[in-house]
């Protein structure tokens, strides 16, 4: 199958799976809400499904009240890191395996890098990014969540 036509059934089997979801978007950055909303919505996510949270502690009242299947938020959430998003999603909604946890973030410490890698997020992606970046890196994810490798099988068991 050439490259393209690849992406092409990525991209339709991608906006099946986001079609159905509820997404968090949480962003301290109007524009970066925003503009992950709206590049969601050009790939198949329903407007009335979308979330967004401008801090922590909103995402985590949001994640609590509406159960996102897919989270999108920054590693600086204010107050909190965005992977302690991460820790509550798991402790209170144990099916989260099944959930996409994707992480966008300007820091590029060392040590985001490594807690990010240690928390095992779905996607790592680093601001600034590009429109093609952002949506191929997401439908990545999504698509080894939807039809994980035998190998990523094992992995889970």
């Amino acid at each position: 199958m050439k490259l393209d036509a690849l992406q092409a059934k990525q991209a339709k089997i991608f906006s099946s799976y986001i079609a159905t979801r509820k997404v968090l978007i949480a962003d301290s950055s109007s524009a970066s809400r925003a503009g992950l909303a709206r590049t969601l919505v050009g790939m198949g996510a329903k407007t009335q499904n979308l979330i967004l949270a401008p801090s922590y502690e909103i995402a985590l009242s949001e994640l609590e009240t509406h159960k996102p299947h897919v989270v999108i938020c920054d590693y600086d959430l204010g107050s909190q890191c965005g992977l302690n998003l991460l820790q509550e999603q798991r402790k209170s909604h144990p099916d989260s395996q099944q959930s996409l946890f994707v992480l966008v973030t300007g820091n590029t410490s060392q040590s985001a890098v490594a807690q990010a890698a240690e928390e095992d997020i779905d996607m790592y992606l680093l601001k600034p990014y590009t429109i093609d970046v952002l949506r191929n890196s997401i439908i990545k994810a999504a698509i080894a969540k939807i039809s994980p490798s035998e190998y990523q099988k094992v992995i889970n068991e």
